[in-house]
């Protein structure tokens, strides 16, 4: 058997490049001889575009000074990216930019990897994440842990989404608010399925993270993907506290340009006292975490890594406009950790965990996880 993954491998994020790395690795550890389809869409370069295209208009120019302020923080970042990407996932031998230009010679099926593959306002609501259109008409489908990052979808999508979903084999979601949109487009009952990154145990990702600490000493890692007021006002005090300086590492790539230079270019950092590491690797990111004294985040996968490397951590799990960070409050409860928020007024990143029973809860998720990916091999065989 010879399978493709489809996934955001290609979004320069920490979450979407290891969790791509984790379902490859799985499917590799089977037996399976198993790529990730090396789909690099303009809209995903653009993206991480050191310069952009300059435009005439107002923010079109303040944009491009930004990038001109960042560009060296960007072109490392990227770089560093790029060669996890190649090193560490096994690519298909071609790389392409359009999803016409797919060439699916040789594989007997196709997955569609997790993340928000499926959200209408993602990637363009792009097919190919749906495994739909030329090259994938004899394949047989499957997704694993796949998000629509919506709990109800347009009516007007509606037949689309029935016809790029109706002839999977079988279908893995991430959440459990997908299973009756799934059933209602289908007819079939999908799984639930822990996110990748949980189908790889934490010595499997202490050997990617490595044993040498990036950072000597004792450190508060801060990790924020957007709205970090409230996250940033909690690192500030715990070093206070501790006397530990504070590493931060931001994915905060917001469309407005003087929101982007301070904190992506650590000018915010620079006035709150913390260092700045924003141009770092997937397996340096896993690093920053494992050494860490402390943690806080609020970011899905930040919160993962913790979980998994047993740290002192609290999560975000309310942005600043008083919305719920739903994905990583979800996760807090079902690893027993709710409490480990620092919107909690009693919030305390020192407490004490059974990390046995935690880890027990975790053992569930994975072994759930890993027995679909064995009915897509089993299916194979009995074929």
């Amino acid at each position: 058997m010879k399978l493709a993954i489809v996934t955001f491998h290609r979004a320069n994020n920490y979450g979407a490049v290891l969790q791509c790395y984790a379902l490859n690795r799985a499917m590799l550890n089977k037996g399976i001889d198993c790529e990730v389809l090396d789909y690099a869409p303009g809209y995903f370069t653009r993206m991480y575009r050191v310069l952009p295209k300059k435009t005439l208009t107002k923010r079109g120019i303040k944009t491009l000074l930004c990038h001109v302020l960042l560009r060296k923080m960007l072109k490392a970042r990227n770089e560093k990216f790029a060669g996890f990407v190649s090193c560490r996932l096994k690519l298909s031998a071609k790389t392409f930019d359009t999803s016409d230009e797919a060439d699916l010679t040789g594989y007997d099926a196709v997955i569609t990897g997790s993340d928000q593959v499926w959200n209408p306002t993602a990637a363009e609501f792009d097919r190919i994440f749906f495994l739909y259109g030329k090259g994938f008409e004899n394949l047989k489908k499957y997704s694993y842990a796949a998000s629509f990052g919506l709990d109800k979808l347009p009516e007007h999508l509606t037949e689309e989404y029935q016809n790029r979903l109706n002839d999977y084999c079988r279908i893995s979601v991430r959440e459990k608010s997908a299973v009756p949109i799934v059933e209602a487009l289908t007819g079939k009952a999908p799984v639930v399925s822990c996110d990748p990154t949980f189908l790889l145990n934490a010595d499997d990702w202490k050997a990617l993270a490595g044993e040498k600490p990036l950072v000597p000493g004792d450190y508060i890692f801060l990790y924020y993907v957007k709205q970090p007021k409230e996250i940033r006002a909690y690192a500030k005090k715990l070093a206070a506290q501790t006397k530990c300086r504070v590493i931060c590492t931001s994915c905060y790539f917001t469309k407005v340009p003087g929101t982007l230079y301070r904190y992506m270019g650590g000018k915010a950092d620079a006035e709150d006292g913390f260092e700045t590491m924003n141009a770092v690797s997937p397996d340096e990111f896993l690093n920053l975490i494992l050494h860490a004294k402390y943690v806080l985040c609020s970011s899905f996968h930040g919160t993962v890594f913790s979980i998994l490397f047993e740290k002192c951590f609290l999560s975000q799990t309310v942005w600043g406009d008083g919305s719920k960070n739903d994905r990583v409050e979800n996760l807090l409860a079902l690893a027993g950790l709710s409490h480990r928020t620092i919107s909690s007024p009693d919030a305390a990143i020192d407490t004490a965990e059974d990390w046995k029973a935690v880890e027990s809860r975790i053992d569930v998720l994975r072994n759930d996880g890993h027995q679909y990916l064995e009915t897509i091999v089993t299916d194979d065989r009995e074929a």
